[in-house]
């Protein structure tokens, strides 16, 4: 081979290598601050994916809510497991991440009580409750 066609491979090798460092694997991940409490509870999601170029996001929070927001924050009012998907994309690429009930959502607590004593007395009057929760 004579130098002209060195030249000619060695800048389609460099080429090649520069194509592929500008459009890099789009690798999806995410987490939340806290991913499960009681009914009404506000998730912080923080978004950890990786890639190049300008990163498009897809969520689906399985609560009937969707964002396209990087880190999105969303009320889960109703109690249950609930499974979260993000799809991350560049021009080039996406990925897909689901965590399946990785939201929990859990019925209030409900205070119950009642008194095994009589409720008239003076002091010091000594009443006994008794916890029905």
């Amino acid at each position: 081979m004579n130098i002209k066609v060195y030249i000619v491979l060695f800048f389609n090798l460099l080429l090649l290598v520069y194509n592929s460092s500008i459009h890099c694997q789009v690798l999806a991940d995410f987490t939340a601050q806290d991913s499960s409490g009681c009914n009404s509870k506000i998730i912080h999601f923080i978004n950890q994916s990786t890639g190049s170029g300008t990163l498009n996001y897809s969520w689906d929070f399985g609560n009937g809510t969707t964002s396209n927001i990087e880190n999105p924050i969303v009320a889960f009012t109703i109690t249950g497991g609930y499974t979260v998907q993000l799809i991350v994309s560049n021009d080039t690429e996406s990925d897909t991440l689901i965590k399946e009930n990785f939201i929990n959502i859990f019925t209030n607590p409900v205070a119950n009580f009642e008194s095994s004593s009589t409720l008239t007395g003076c002091a010091p009057l000594i009443i006994t409750f008794i916890n029905n929760s």
